[in-house]
């Protein structure tokens, strides 16, 4: 009986632990958006696009860094307090909204490459945000110990 118990109690930590993890941005992948409906759009149309959509892919990145970080502090006071600390891992994840925006980027560049169109600049725009992004993020964790997405939201653009 107390082995049972023992194993019982082992799940449900194990399952406690596992749960309600919100996915860091960079382990997200694109999901697959049809290039076809940028296809009666222009150069210029397809470009204004794709530099909305690379704003909304930083945006969403920091606030998805940011539900995972809490998550993370969740996790760890889980191991402590165990079930009211699952009360701080609620809401927040953006996975789905990241994973389409990916998408909508695939697919625009994909329709600009298909058209001829030259959208290096704004390829190498996102890249830049996104570079920052990630150095002021590394930077913040390695003074701080703590990633915080709503400190950087601010000085990225």
């Amino acid at each position: 009986m107390e082995k049972q118990y023992r194993v019982a109690i082992s799940i449900f930590v194990t399952i406690m632990f596992l749960s309600a993890c919100a996915m860091r941005p960079n382990n997200i992948k694109a999901s697959y958006v049809s290039p076809l409906q940028y296809q009666d759009c222009s150069c210029n149309q397809l470009s204004e696009h794709l530099t909305v959509v690379n704003r909304k892919i930083i945006k969403v990145i920091e606030a998805q860094d940011k539900t995972a970080d809490k998550d993370s502090v969740g996790l760890i006071l889980r191991a402590l307090i165990f079930f009211p600390a699952i009360l701080l891992m609620a809401g927040g994840d953006r996975e789905n909204e990241l994973a389409q925006l990916k998408g909508e980027q695939q697919a625009l560049e994909l329709m600009a490459m298909q058209k001829g169109c030259d959208i290096t600049e704004e390829i190498q725009q996102a890249k830049k945000q996104r570079e920052k992004y990630d150095r002021k993020r590394s930077d913040l964790i390695n003074q701080t110990g703590v990633g915080d997405g709503e400190v950087l939201s601010e000085n990225v653009e």
